[in-house]
């Protein structure tokens, strides 16, 4: 099971490499690889942590930021070494939403335990008076 999980990690991050093949004049084929590349905001984050029980992996970060408004979105996956299969045992997310002049705020997310149903939650926040 653990040698299945990480061939295909591996695959997936071969496959995720930006290469493009250019060909001369004389039939030869060669892998372009980028001399730069572009840096990913600092407000979105990705983190993988193992323990004794299983392995995660989430990802949070900024969608949209203009004129007062304000979308961040996260998303996780967790998998339990002792669990069958290659799907994830838990997954779930969530947006946040934030629209500063008004002080207006909403959220809206689910998460999925394999076995044990999907839980999905709503909610918006207003301020009246501050």
């Amino acid at each position: 099971m653990k040698c299945i999980m990480v061939f295909g990690l591996c695959l997936v991050v071969v496959s995720g490499m930006p290469y493009e093949v250019a060909e001369d004049e004389e039939g030869q084929q060669y892998y372009m690889m980028p001399l730069s590349r572009a840096r990913r905001s600092p407000q979105s984050q990705t983190s993988v942590g193992a323990n004794e029980r299983g392995i995660g992996l989430s990802h949070s970060g900024n969608i949209l930021d203009r004129n007062g408004h304000r979308l961040d979105g996260s998303a996780y996956a967790n998998k339990n070494y002792h669990s069958s299969g290659i799907k994830p045992d838990q997954f779930g997310g969530q947006l946040n939403y934030n629209h500063d002049p008004s002080r207006t705020s909403a959220y809206l997310g689910a998460d999925h335990a394999r076995g044990y149903g999907t839980d999905v939650r709503a909610g918006v926040q207003h301020d009246i008076y501050r």
